[in-house]
């Protein structure tokens, strides 16, 4: 985005509105919109008087602001917390009656938007873990064996939503807006980050992560209170002599058809907050 420097360059010169536009023969009114950034449109005549008068050329006097939009995020609860909740072995009710489920089954996360400078509204998602095999017919040949069924993960939900501290839904619209500006690599890009911050986790309470991970992984992100829905598919690369997996997205970025917005998306940055640093408000 562009803008004008004329502001900085007067001060430091100490120049007044009324004594430029006089002598460089610049209406009031444009010499006022530029100084104060709010002009919508400047002729090239003016540019041209203005940078004869200052003696200053056009990047001297126009910059360039990047635009800068930052999605935020951690989990919920501490890694001590998380391990702790774990070791219950079961999910349970708590006093205000909130389900307490097992971070290995869900686990939330805090998250918060920088857009252009201003910080949004604190929000939430959700990372589930789907085992399908609870949804395959016993007649196939593998539950006819003696064999238990494996614990296989075939599909990730990413649930977003907000809700006040009863659980009662609040306005998602921002939430809804951002994920509608998202395009395929951006979409990727947050999936990436999320999945890889969620295996950090998940990997601590389960040492049998990689085999539970099925080589083709249904992703779906989705939105409470709105109808948005983002299904997404990756191949799960598995390296044998260390403990990283990482998804392959080639598949879908050949048939998305998510559009987008381009240029909010380029200049759009996914960073997990450290656990000993708190979360902005």
């Amino acid at each position: 985005m562009l803008y004008f420097k004329l502001d900085k360059i007067m001060d430091e010169r100490k120049l007044s509105i009324n004594k430029v536009s006089s002598e460089a023969d610049i209406s009031r009114p444009a010499l006022t919109a530029m100084y104060n950034n709010d002009s919508k449109g400047v002729q090239f005549e003016t540019l041209e008087k203005l940078m004869k008068y200052l003696n200053v050329s056009l990047g001297d006097l126009i910059g360039e602001k990047k635009e800068q939009n930052i999605f935020s995020f951690k989990p919920t609860v501490s890694i001590k917390g998380i391990i702790a909740a774990e070791k219950t072995k079961t999910d349970s009710e708590s006093n205000n009656g909130f389900v307490q489920v097992l971070p290995s089954r869900t686990l939330p996360y805090d998250a918060i938007l920088l857009e252009n400078g201003t910080l949004g509204e604190k929000f939430n998602f959700a990372i589930t873990p789907v085992d399908n095999y609870k949804n395959i017919s016993k007649s196939t040949s593998y539950l006819q064996g003696k064999a238990e069924s494996p614990n296989l993960i075939t599909s990730l939900l990413i649930t977003f939503y907000r809700a006040d501290g009863k659980g009662k839904q609040k306005n998602v619209s921002d939430i809804n807006a951002f994920l509608g500006k998202l395009n395929t690599e951006a979409t990727v890009l947050m999936v990436e980050s999320i999945f890889k911050s969620w295996l950090s986790v998940y990997k601590l309470l389960n040492n049998n992560y990689k085999n539970e991970l099925s080589e083709l992984l249904l992703i779906d992100i989705n939105l409470i209170g709105n109808k948005t829905r983002i299904p997404l598919v990756a191949k799960t690369n598995k390296n044998s002599k260390s403990s990283d997996v990482s998804l392959d997205f080639s598949m879908f970025k050949a048939s998305s058809k998510l559009k987008g917005n381009d240029t909010y998306s380029s200049h759009l940055e996914f960073k997990e907050i450290p656990e000993n640093v708190k979360m902005p408000d």
